[in-house]
């Protein structure tokens, strides 16, 4: 029987430090809605022989999560058509898996790339209310396997990449907001949704170092027509600040947005949507925007980050 994983070695997994290597082989992957029809076909499949673990994939890597069995997971795929009016996520598939140590087969769940995840940011010195969030995917680290790089492309200085490099790089994060932007839209229930970006850490608004923000700029642009506002410019850096990776501790002080930064007073009134390429617990530039942006009187807010880091504190 396969060893169940425990919380810290999931999360490392998660997070890319780690993996399993090639003990777990995907030979088989179907729909939801497929394996939701074949279901009476497969009554083995209640029976599964790894009912203590519901196993999960990132990218080609497996985990197992001992919140829910098998068994629940099936159960789960009969009832969701009728709890959402027949409707079956098309992005939730079903796999087949080998343990080639056990040499056993079991089946987990996974969901494709292109995905939209939920959670909330929390009150802190920053931030006086919960704000909504969005996530597209975790960040694992820079040139690991699976992670979104083209975020990394698109902030370093172009000189380090050719034309066709970046021009991917804009194509896949432009991907991405297509996948995502809508879906959030119609969740908010709004006519125009105001895409507003956060700044960098430097002051320099050379085209050079602004890749990122001309990506997200030139979707809004190109989706106009479909209630988009480009926003991209409501906050503009004018004092240089450090750079939130490097992990300098205290850097990040309450208020810190509102003293380097020239902000509009267009948000007001407007449905807001605060967009970051990366969201870490615990750096705070993202708390400090959120909240200047609720002193200038928004309609609505709501963050979206193309990645998120996998923390414990969380």
């Amino acid at each position: 029987m396969a060893r169940i994983l425990s919380q810290e070695e999931f999360e490392s997994i998660m997070s890319g430090r780690s993996t399993n290597g090639d003990r777990y082989i995907i030979i088989e992957s179907v729909p939801l809605t497929v394996f939701s029809e074949e279901r009476n076909t497969h009554p083995k499949l209640l029976n599964s022989q790894y009912n203590e673990g519901f196993y999960y994939r990132i990218g080609e890597i497996c985990a197992s999560v001992t919140a829910i069995t098998p068994k629940e997971l099936i159960k789960g795929a009969l009832l969701y058509p009728r709890k959402n009016q027949g409707a079956i996520p098309p992005n939730v598939y079903i796999d087949k898996v080998v343990d080639t140590n056990d040499k056993k087969l079991f089946y987990q769940a996974h969901i494709e790339p292109d995905t939209l995840n939920f959670f909330t940011i929390k009150p802190n010195n920053h931030l006086k209310q919960t704000i909504k969030a969005y996530y597209h995917t975790f960040y694992k680290g820079f040139k690991v396997r699976v992670n979104p790089d083209y975020i990394n492309v698109l902030k370093n200085q172009p000189s380090r990449y050719t034309n066709d490099i970046l021009e991917q790089a804009s194509f896949e994060l432009k991907r991405v907001l297509s996948t995502n932007l809508p879906t959030i839209k119609e969740r908010l229930n709004c006519n125009t949704l105001t895409i507003v970006l956060a700044p960098r850490a430097k002051a320099n608004q050379e085209e050079w170092y602004q890749q990122l923000r001309k990506t997200v700029s030139d979707w809004c642009d190109e989706h106009v027509n479909e209630g988009f506002e480009n926003g991209c410019n409501y906050i503009i850096r004018h004092t240089d600040t450090p750079t939130t990776h490097l992990g300098e501790k205290g850097v990040i002080y309450p208020g810190i947005i509102k003293e380097t930064c020239n902000v509009s007073s267009e948000i007001e009134g407007k449905n807001i949507l605060f967009i970051d390429d990366i969201y870490t617990y615990g750096v705070n530039i993202d708390e400090d925007s959120l909240q200047t942006i609720m002193d200038n009187k928004p309609k609505t807010l709501t963050f979206y980050s193309v990645a998120k880091t996998l923390k414990k504190e969380e």
